[in-house]
């Protein structure tokens, strides 16, 4: 046997080399998943609507958003990688906590998806741990990692100051323009003969202003007004339909008015039935109630904006013409149980809905 071969039978071939550092390999995994958060929330800013009708700055979001996981995935092995995902992330805890502390009901991130402010809040500050974390394990020396600990916190009130500039308003601080005030009040209306064994003057329950109830009380008072906006211009179909409940006297039918955004995930979860129910025939030859579905969209013309409604989709209830109850989101009503309800128990069951009623914007 050659000595070659000796040596070989001594030393036998060694174990093929591991492919990167434990670290590394925690951070190629991080990578991945911040990288695929970050694309999908720029993605799902982008499908939210029609391009044209995206914010800028949520574009330049989108944009920025999907930069920064090509550029994760690519140096995912560079320490200063990760301090500077710290930073971008404690940016963006900061703009969840703004939204957080107003009442936002979701933080917008990921377009249409609803997500609490206090869910992003928490997926975030748990990136800016892991990724200070991954710093340190891929070799951060100790005051670049306290460099990056200090410039966290500017870095989060920076995020909340860029939520504060482009984030809309909250609906409860919208008020209708000049041009919804001085109207003519209202004719007056038919009274209701109290129902047997209900006392002729039970007191009723006190009527909400129009003008205090934000955008829902400018569908009371729209077709009033709509002349001034539409400049001799042809009015909407939906605008007699709203006449109608807006003027709506004692023997007249209750109107549920259904106002949604056809990119919003939970409205388009409720409409098909409220569509259906405006076609079912059944329903709609009974003296009990109508519905009315509006876009958002459509009342921006009357200087409505989007942020203006206090819940996507809100749904209001029109009786004798007033606002007699209001729901938001997830508590949209059925159509077809309400109208048996009315049905069924007739004014004793719209005045207890009108008694029980806080508006939306009020919540």
């Amino acid at each position: 046997m050659s000595e070659s071969a000796q040596r070989n039978d001594r030393n036998p071939d060694p174990k093929p080399r591991r492919r990167g550092t434990r670290a590394q390999r925690a951070a190629l995994g991080a990578a991945v998943f911040v990288a695929a958060l970050l694309a999908f929330a720029a993605t799902m800013k982008l499908l939210s609507k029609p391009l044209s009708e995206i914010p800028a700055h949520d574009k330049a979001l989108a944009g920025f958003e999907g930069l920064i996981a090509a550029l994760i995935l690519v140096f995912h092995r560079w320490r200063i990688t990760w301090l500077c995902t710290a930073a971008f992330f404690a940016a963006l805890s900061g703009v969840t906590l703004h939204l957080l502390l107003i009442g936002a009901g979701s933080c917008g991130c990921f377009g249409k998806l609803s997500i609490p402010p206090a869910v992003t809040l928490t997926l975030d500050t748990l990136i800016v741990i892991a990724a200070i974390a991954l710093a340190r394990a891929l070799g951060a020396q100790r005051n670049l990692l306290a460099l990056t600990a200090a410039a966290l916190v500017p870095f989060v009130v920076a995020g909340a100051l860029y939520s504060k500039a482009t984030a809309p308003p909250p609906a409860s601080t919208f008020r209708l323009g000049d041009r919804f005030k001085d109207i003519a009040p209202p004719p007056d209306r038919e009274t209701a003969a109290p129902a047997p064994g209900e006392a002729a003057d039970a007191a009723e329950p006190p009527d909400f202003d129009p003008i205090d109830l934000g955008a829902t009380g400018a569908l009371l008072l729209l077709p009033r007004v709509a002349d001034r906006f539409l400049e001799g211009a042809p009015e909407p179909e939906w605008m007699a339909d709203l006449r109608a409940a807006a003027t709506a006297g004692a023997n007249d039918p209750a109107w549920l008015i259904f106002v949604y955004d056809p990119f919003c995930e939970v409205c388009m979860r409720f409409q098909p039935t409220m569509l259906m129910y405006t076609t079912d025939e059944d329903v709609n030859a009974t003296p009990h109630l109508r519905v009315l579905l509006l876009q958002k969209a459509d009342l921006r013309t009357f200087d409505i904006p989007d942020w203006a409604w206090p819940a996507s989709p809100t749904t209001a209830l029109i009786h004798r013409g007033r606002i007699i109850h209001e729901w938001g989101g997830e508590d949209t009503p059925n159509p077809f149980l309400l109208h048996d309800d009315i049905a069924e128990q007739g004014d004793a069951y719209l005045r207890q809905l009108r008694e029980t009623y806080t508006p939306l914007i009020a919540r």
